[in-house]
C-alpha cells in the first residue's frame, strides 16, 4: 500500500499552500470565514486534479520519460503563479482593501515598465530572480517525487486498464475545475471568485464596500428619477469643472497653513480672495470608489441604491455636456466606471496609449486637445494621480529630498523621506490644477462656470503607525479640502461659519450655484444656506461611526464591527486623535452615538 501513501502524501501536499493561504486570508486579515469551505473544496478538486495527472504520467511513462519531466514543468508552472496570486490577494486586501482582479492584473502587466519606474523599483531584477526561483522550484519538486520511488505511485493492476480508468477520472476533475469557483461564492467573499468575478465585464463596483444596503433605496431613487422635475431649458446655467487629486491631504496644503508651500497657486488664489474654502471638509470612506458614488450621488454608503440618481445624470437632463477625464484605469480597477453613468465622453488611462495609466500628463494633453466652449453647458470632471502614491512623479517638482515611495507599505513610524514623497506630489498636483484651469480658461469654459476642487480620501504617513488608505477612518484618512472658485460671477456659497461638512454637499452647491432642482433622495445641504444637521457620517471596512456637532467639542465616533472596539475623539481638543475617550465620555451620550449608527446599519 506504498503507493496509497504517497498518493495521498501528494494530494495533502497540494493542499498546503491553500490552507496557509486562507487561514491568513481570514483570521489575519479579517475576512469572513464563509469563505474558506468554498476556497478549500476548489483547491481539493485542483489537488485530485494534479494527483492523477501524476499517477497517470508515472504508470503510462514512467518517472524517466519525457512525459514525466513535462509533467514537474507544469507543476512548477503551477506552483509560481499560485504563490504569486495568494501574495497579490493578501498584498491587495492590505493596500487598498479588495481582492486582486483579472482585469487588475492584465492591465498592470501591460504596464509593468512604467508601473516599476513609479514605484522607484528597477524592473530588470525580476527577471533573473523569476528563473532562478523556477529553476529552485523546478529541482524540488524532482527532488521529492525521486525520492517517493519508481513505484510509489504505481498499482497493481492491468496497465491499459488502469490507465483507461485514470485516464477518465483525471478528465472528470478537470471538467470540475471550471465549476469550482461559481459566481456564488463572490457572496461569501472566496478570493478565486473575487479575482474572477468582479472586475467590470461582471459588473460590480466596491462603492457599498461588499455591505448589503437596503432595498427601499432601490424603490426611493427609481420614484426620485420619475418624478424629477428639470429647470427652465432657457434658464442660462453655469459650466461646472470638478478637479479631485486622489489622495489630497488638507492638512499638508500651504492653502490650509501647511508650512511648506504645497500649494503655491491655490495660495495665491486665496490670499487674492477669488476662492471660497472650507476647513472642515471629509470624505465618507478612505477608498475612490464609495467616496466617488458619495459625492456623485449625494448620501452615506448605507444609503446606495443599486443605481444612483447622480449628478451627471441630473446635469444631462438639464441639457449639459458630460465629460470625464481621469488618470488612472477607472476601467479596469474594480470597475469604478459603472457608478459614473452614461455620459457624453468618458476618457481615461486605459484609453490612453503611450501613457503610464496613472500619469496626469495624459489628463493635460487630453485637455488640450479639446475644442473651444461652444455655449452648451459642460460638466467636466477629472480625476488626478499626482500625489497619489502610483501616481507619475516630474522631475520638475521634487525640490524636497531625500524621498521615498512607499506604496505596499501599510504599518510604519513617520519618516521625513515619505513625507517628502507626498509634499512633492501635492506641489505636482497645484501645478496640473493650474495648467488645467489656464488651459479651460483659454478655450471659454471658464466664461461663466463654478471649479470645486476636493478628494476622495487623504492618505496615512505614519500617524498611528498606518500608511497608505483604506485601512483607517482617522482623520489622516478622511479629512479633504474643499475650494469653490467662481468664475465670470458672485458665488452664492457660505464659509463664514466654517460648518462641518462632507463630500455629500458638494453636488447639492452646485445645482443650487446653477439652479437646478436637487433630487428628493439626496442626503448632502447646499453649502448656500444654514446647515442645521447634527451627525456626517463615515465608513471604511470592518469601521462605521460618525461625526457629532453637539455642544463645545467636535466629536467623532466610530466602532470595529469585527473586534467589537469602540474609539471617541474630541477633534477640536484633540485633533491628532491621540486620546480615545471612549472610557470618560458620558455612557449616555456614547450609548446615544450606537444606537444612531445601530439604525444606520440596518440592512
Amino acid at each position: 500500500m506504498t503507493h496509497v501513501v504517497w498518493i495521498t502524501k501528494t494530494v495533502l501536499a497540494w493542499l498546503v499552500l491553500p490552507c496557509i493561504f486562507i487561514l491568513s486570508y481570514v483570521y489575519g486579515l479579517d475576512q469572513p470565514a464563509s469563505a474558506i469551505a468554498p476556497h478549500l473544496l476548489t483547491a481539493c478538486w485542483f489537488a485530485l486534479f494534479m494527483t492523477s495527472l501524476n499517477v497517470l504520467v508515472v504508470n503510462a511513462a514512467g518517472t524517466k520519460s519525457p512525459a514525466f519531466h513535462l509533467y514537474i514543468f507544469l507543476c512548477t508552472c503551477l506552483i509560481l503563479p499560485m504563490c504569486l496570486y495568494y501574495v497579490l490577494v493578501l498584498f491587495g486586501i492590505r493596500t487598498w482593501a479588495n481582492v486582486i482582479t483579472i482585469e487588475l492584473v492584465q492591465s498592470y502587466i501591460i504596464q509593468a515598465p512604467q508601473f516599476s519606474e513609479a514605484l522607484g523599483i528597477p524592473l530588470w531584477p525580476a527577471i533573473p530572480l523569476g528563473l532562478l526561483l523556477f529553476a529552485l522550484v523546478y529541482l524540488t519538486t524532482l527532488y521529492l517525487h525521486r525520492r517517493a520511488g519508481a513505484d510509489a505511485f504505481r498499482v497493481g493492476v492491468s496497465k491499459p486498464l488502469f490507465i483507461s480508468l485514470l485516464a477518465i477520472v483525471v478528465f472528470f476533475f478537470s471538467s470540475q475545475l471550471p465549476g469550482a469557483v461559481p459566481l456564488r461564492n463572490m457572496k461569501v467573499h472566496e478570493p478565486l471568485a473575487m479575482t474572477l468575478f468582479s472586475g467590470r465585464s461582471h459588473n460590480n463596483h466596491y462603492a457599498t464596500q461588499g455591505v448589503k444596503t437596503d432595498p427601499q433605496w432601490d424603490v426611493l431613487e427609481e420614484a426620485a428619477r420619475a418624478d424629477y422635475v428639470s429647470a427652465d431649458a432657457a434658464q442660462p446655467k453655469k459650466n461646472i469643472i470638478i478637479i479631485l487629486p486622489d489622495a489630497l491631504r488638507q492638512d499638508h496644503m500651504s492653502l490650509y497653513g501647511y508650512e511648506r508651500d504645497t500649494t503655491p497657486w491655490l495660495r495665491r488664489m486665496g490670499e487674492a480672495g477669488k476662492l471660497i474654502k472650507f476647513d472642515h471638509a471629509h470624505s465618507t470612506c478612505a477608498e475612490t470608489t464609495c467616496a466617488h458614488a458619495s459625492m456623485l450621488g449625494s448620501r452615506h454608503i448605507r444609503e446606495f441604491p443599486q443605481k444612483i440618481f447622480s449628478l451627471q445624470e441630473v446635469l444631462k437632463r438639464n441639457g449639459y455636456f458630460t465629460r470625464m477625464i481621469i488618470s488612472g484605469d477607472h476601467v479596469n480597477f474594480y470597475n469604478i466606471r459603472e457608478i459614473y453613468g452614461e455620459l457624453d465622453d468618458y476618457y481615461d488611462g486605459s484609453m490612453a496609449p503611450g501613457y503610464y495609466i496613472n500619469d496626469d500628463q495624459l489628463v493635460l494633453d487630453k485637455t488640450s486637445s479639446l475644442p473651444e466652449w461652444n455655449g452648451q453647458p459642460t460638466f467636466i470632471h477629472y480625476h488626478l494621480l499626482s500625489n497619489h502614491v502610483l501616481g507619475k512623479k516630474f522631475k520638475t517638482h521634487q525640490p524636497w529630498t531625500p524621498f521615498k515611495p512607499y506604496y505596499g507599505i501599510t504599518r510604519s513610524a513617520p519618516r521625513q523621506d515619505y513625507t517628502n514623497f507626498y509634499d512633492n506630489g501635492v506641489l505636482q498636483t497645484d501645478a496640473v490644477i493650474q495648467q488645467l484651469l489656464e488651459t479651460l480658461k483659454a478655450k471659454g469654459y471658464l466664461d461663466n462656470a463654478l471649479v470645486v476642487i476636493t478628494s476622495d480620501h487623504g492618505d496615512g504617513l505614519g500617524e498611528h503607525q498606518l500608511m497608505n488608505h483604506t485601512n483607517s477612518v482617522y482623520q489622516e484618512a478622511l479629512h479633504v479640502p474643499l475650494v469653490f472658485i467662481p468664475y465670470g460671477y458672485a458665488s452664492s456659497i457660505r464659509n463664514d461659519a466654517q460648518p462641518l461638512t462632507s463630500l455629500i454637499d458638494i453636488a447639492p452647491t452646485i445645482l443650487t450655484e446653477t439652479g437646478i432642482p436637487i433630487p428628493a433622495t439626496w442626503k448632502g445641504s447646499p453649502l448656500q444656506k444654514d446647515i442645521n444637521r447634527r451627525h456626517l457620517f463615515f465608513m471604511m471596512q470592518p469601521q462605521e461611526g460618525l461625526y457629532d456637532t453637539q455642544g463645545e467639542g467636535r466629536w467623532k465616533y466610530w466602532r470595529n464591527r469585527i473586534t467589537g472596539e469602540e474609539f471617541v475623539f474630541d477633534l477640536k481638543a484633540d485633533p491628532g486623535e491621540k486620546n480615545n475617550l471612549v472610557h470618560s465620555v458620558p455612557p449616555a451620550k456614547k450609548q446615544e452615538w450606537r444606537d444612531i449608527m445601530l439604525k444606520l446599519m440596518k440592512p
